[in-house]
C-alpha cells in the first residue's frame, strides 16, 4: 500500500486549494463514478450493426468523457491558482490594458490561457497540465490495465490515449453524433473508446482525489484490487456449488490449487476469459 501523503512530500507538493474546498466534489465524483459503472453492467454484449452499439453506449461514452475531464480539471486546479475560476487569465488581461498594442497583447493572452476554459475538452491537454507525481500514477495505472485487457500495443501510453479519443472532435463528436451523423459515418467516431479503460482511468483519478482528501488513505495497484474482486466473485460463485462445508473447503482448495498452476489469481482467470477452461477440474 502507498500513501498519497507521502508521495507527496517526497516530491514537496502543496495545495492551492484548501482540502474542505475540494473533498465534498471528489466525494460527488467518486458518487458519480459508481453510477457509471451500473450503468455499464447494464449494457450486455456487442451489436452487428456499429451505429445500433453506439447508441446503446451513447448515454454511457457522453457521461464517461465529461466526467474524466472534470476529474482531471480538478486534481489539476488543486495544485494551480486560477484554473478553474479563470482569474490567471483575467489578470493577464487587466496587465495589457491601455497598452497601444491592445488587441495583438488580448490575442497572445488567448493563445496562452492555462485555464480549464481554454483547455476545453481536451483530455490530453488537461493531462499534459498535472504534476509530475499525479501523470506517473496515472500512466503506470494505465501500462497495467492495458496490459491486462491486451489494449492495442500502439497507445502505449495513458497520454497517446487521451490524445486519441481527442481528436475528430473528442467528446464533442460523441455528444452530437445522434443529430450530425449517419449510420454510415460511426467508424469515424473517436476511438479505440473502451468503456473498461475510462472507467479504469477515472477510478484511478477518483483514488488519487479521494487520497489527498483523507491523508491517511492508501492507494493499491491494479492487479490488489482485480485480484480482490475475482477472488470474491469465484467464492460467491463456487460457494454456491457447494452443499456443504465440507464441500466449500474442498472447493476453495481446488480453486487455490487451480490458480497457483496458473501463475496467481489474476493470471488465471484472465487466461480463462480468454481461451476459455484451462483445466478441466476447474471448469
Amino acid at each position: 500500500m502507498t500513501k498519497y501523503a507521502d508521495l507527496e512530500k517526497e516530491h514537496g507538493l502543496e495545495d492551492i486549494m484548501p482540502v474542505d474546498e475540494y473533498r465534498h466534489r471528489a466525494s460527488q465524483m467518486k458518487g458519480a463514478w459508481e453510477q457509471l459503472v451500473k450503468h455499464r453492467r447494464q449494457i450486455r454484449g456487442r451489436d452487428l450493426a456499429p451505429s445500433y452499439d453506439a447508441v446503446r453506449f451513447w448515454p454511457f461514452v457522453v457521461s464517461a468523457y465529461s466526467l474524466l475531464e472534470q476529474c482531471l480539471k480538478l486534481l489539476v486546479g488543486i495544485r494551480t491558482a486560477g484554473y478553474l475560476d479563470g482569474s490567471e487569465r483575467k489578470r493577464r488581461r487587466i496587465t495589457f490594458l491601455g497598452s497601444s498594442i491592445i488587441r495583438r497583447c488580448l490575442r497572445l493572452s488567448r493563445s496562452r490561457d492555462r485555464t480549464a476554459r481554454g483547455d476545453g475538452h481536451n483530455l490530453a491537454k488537461v493531462f499534459s497540465r498535472l504534476t509530475d507525481l499525479d501523470r506517473s500514477l496515472l500512466e503506470e495505472y494505465y501500462a497495467e490495465y492495458a496490459s491486462f485487457i491486451q489494449f492495442p500495443p500502439k497507445i502505449g501510453t495513458l497520454h497517446q490515449y487521451l490524445r486519441v479519443v481527442s481528436k475528430k472532435g473528442g467528446q464533442i463528436a460523441w455528444r452530437y453524433f445522434l443529430l450530425d451523423r449517419s449510420p454510415n459515418d460511426m467508424g469515424d467516431l473517436p476511438g479505440p473508446l473502451s468503456p473498461e479503460m475510462l472507467l479504469e482511468v477515472m477510478y484511478r483519478t477518483v483514488e488519487i482525489l479521494m487520497a489527498k482528501g483523507e491523508k491517511g488513505r492508501g492507494m493499491y495497484g491494479i492487479h490488489r484490487r482485480l485480484m480482490h474482486q475475482l477472488g470474491e466473485a469465484s467464492s460467491s460463485a463456487l460457494l454456491q456449488e457447494a452443499r456443504s462445508i465440507e464441500d466449500s473447503n474442498a472447493v476453495m482448495s481446488d480453486l487455490d490449487a487451480w490458480a497457483g498452476r496458473e501463475g496467481g489469481l489474476v493470471n488465471a482467470f484472465s487466461k480463462h476469459i480468454r481461451v476459455g477452461a484451462l483445466d478441466r477440474k476447474c471448469g
